[in-house]
């Protein structure tokens, strides 16, 4: 196989709505290089991130850089247990509305992952919690009313 074929194709960019395909990566890494010290030689700096990693099916960083870096700004960095995927976006209005569609996917999977995984003690604490959200208290017989 040809050595372009092998490589990874170049990121996403998500500018003004729409996606295309950069020319390169703005986050260049070598052989041996930890992505981390590649994602800092590029100007990126750590904005924020949902998910601890291994303890979520999904986790988020999001990364800026400032002036006087060329557009991408946002590098976004969303890590499964197995595989990762780094999209790009161009200002912060991009940002925003990709970290916006992400959120609730983010969470249906974490709350999902969570309640799977959870033993028996801790469905008993997540009932009881649910009953105090919605207003419902149980009765001898064993019923659910609300109040």
């Amino acid at each position: 196989m040809p050595d372009n074929e092998q490589q990874r194709p170049c990121p996403w960019l998500y500018s003004d709505g729409v996606w295309t395909r950069l020319d390169h990566d703005p986050v260049p890494s070598g052989k041996g290089d930890r992505y981390e010290d590649s994602i800092k030689a590029a100007g990126f700096v750590y904005w924020f991130g949902a998910g601890k990693l291994y303890n979520t099916p999904l986790h988020l960083n999001v990364y800026v850089r400032w002036h006087p870096h060329p557009e991408p700004r946002y590098l976004i960095e969303l890590d499964g247990p197995e595989y990762g995927q780094v999209v790009y976006a161009a200002e912060l209005p991009d940002a925003l509305t990709l970290t916006q569609q992400i959120a609730p996917a983010l969470q249906a999977l974490t709350v999902t992952d969570q309640v799977g995984h959870a033993d028996s003690e801790s469905l008993s604490v997540l009932g009881d919690l649910l009953d105090k959200m919605h207003d419902r208290t149980q009765v001898k017989n064993g019923k659910t009313i609300r109040r």
